[in-house]
């Protein structure tokens, strides 16, 4: 069979998100199947208007999601390659240790406003992420100063560390953008250079149950640093993983990049909002045209 290079365009105007998740999945269900060929997969992409074919000289063929669409979608794309890369090892030869460090956090003293500041350093909680469906993340609620950071053992992690908590709740994950601290609610995982933060979020996202499972306590479950560190894991390819990162690299920058546009536009609209139900600001006289 032909190596082929697939690009998943959204063509239809409703951009209805169960007909997207459908043409992803159909597409990626045809390209695990190696008795399809190239006449094949193009007649699937005549009956389904949504998916064009390239050849491609690589060694493997390459899918590459149309970064116009939707966020959901671009994850989608990102979660189906990592699953047709890595996901057929059931055998378990190594553990989170060997794919990363990690890290976690803690609280400077709420006694002492000092250690506080919305301007400083960016400081995660879990409430954090539970008041966002965004992905990427580089400040919360509050930030902590030099003196709350020295006050403490808080960690800066590197953008590109993956955060997962580990306590109320187990398995929120986000991508740090920028050098960020936690509270002790995380147990986040900084990648090795080789691995790339796309598989540990990845492994992170499709095991989040796993590790939630593995978690201790009587109050509430809790993941601590040990039993992170030693979730069980297929040990992936490095060439695969280098292969993967490059791939996933320009998808995730556009996630980011989608993240933000609706971020500006959700503060747009909370300040033109109530000017416009006040009268404060009259479209009356504004032409449709």
């Amino acid at each position: 069979m032909d190596k082929l290079a697939c690009i998943v365009r959204t063509l239809s105007r409703t951009r209805r998100k169960d007909y997207e998740n459908y043409v992803v999945n159909a597409v990626w269900q045809r390209l695990a199947d190696p008795s399809i060929g190239r006449r094949d997969l193009s007649r699937m992409s005549d009956s389904l208007g949504q998916i064009g074919l390239y050849p491609s000289s690589g060694d493997d063929f390459v899918v590459q999601p149309d970064l116009h669409l939707p966020n959901d979608c671009l994850e989608q794309c990102l979660l189906a390659r990592y699953d047709h890369l890595f996901g057929g090892t059931s055998a378990y030869d190594g553990t989170i240790a060997d794919i990363g460090d990690v890290v976690g956090g803690a609280t400077p003293s709420k006694k002492r406003p000092e250690y506080y500041s919305h301007d400083g350093i960016g400081w995660i909680t879990p409430r954090d992420l539970s008041n966002t469906s965004d992905k990427f993340i580089a400040h919360g609620a509050d930030g902590i100063t030099m003196a709350g950071y020295n006050s403490c053992s808080v960690k800066k992690l590197p953008a590109g560390t993956v955060l997962f908590s580990s306590r109320a709740p187990i398995g929120y994950i986000a991508i740090a953008t920028d050098e960020v601290t936690t509270n002790q609610g995380f147990k986040s995982v900084v990648p090795h250079t080789e691995i790339g933060t796309a598989f540990v979020y990845c492994f992170l996202v499709c095991n989040k149950d796993r590790i939630a499972d593995a978690g201790s306590g009587t109050t509430f479950p809790e993941v601590s640093g040990k039993t992170m560190a030693g979730i069980e894991l297929a040990l992936p390819n490095i060439n695969l993983c280098a292969k993967f990162e490059e791939w996933a690299a320009p998808l995730l920058e556009q996630q980011r990049c989608l993240e933000e546009e609706n971020r500006q536009l959700g503060n747009l609209r909370d300040t033109l909002l109530p000017k416009l139900m006040s009268g404060e600001i009259d479209v009356s006289s504004v032409s449709a045209e």
